[in-house]
């Protein structure tokens, strides 16, 4: 997906104007945001899915710049952060908080548990 794709899908959810945001300068500043704010997902998919791990966050500088993120991230996850930042920018604190912790549990859920092993201290006797 481009950042066009994702600030749109963000407008959307949001049941904001585009006309509102026709620079999308500022927009491209809270998805670089909620980029990085999304590593550490992203670096949990990629774990999973046996990929090269990101040492820093993705930025984008253009609208029509490709965002190489898993693609549950950038359909669901980052609109949703975003249309945060852009409730936060009306000052609606009610809405910025929905959407703001929407973000963070859809984060969690495409992340994934992560597996790891578990070492049994005590012994395998069981009371």
């Amino acid at each position: 997906m481009t950042a066009q794709d994702i600030i749109d899908t963000s407008l959307a959810i949001s049941a904001e104007n585009p006309q509102d945001y026709q620079s999308k300068d500022i927009c491209i500043k809270w998805l670089n945001m909620v980029l990085a704010e999304s590593l550490a997902a992203e670096n949990r998919i990629r774990q999973k899915n046996e990929r090269q791990l990101l040492t820093e966050p993705v930025k984008i500088s253009r609208l029509y710049e490709d965002v190489d993120m898993d693609r549950i991230l950038c359909s669901f996850c980052l609109p949703l952060g975003l249309a945060a930042y852009m409730y936060a920018d009306k000052e609606d604190e009610h809405f910025y908080t929905v959407y703001r912790q929407r973000f963070l549990e859809s984060l969690q859920k495409a992340a994934g548990a992560r597996e790891t092993a578990i070492t049994d201290c005590y012994g395998s006797e069981v009371v």
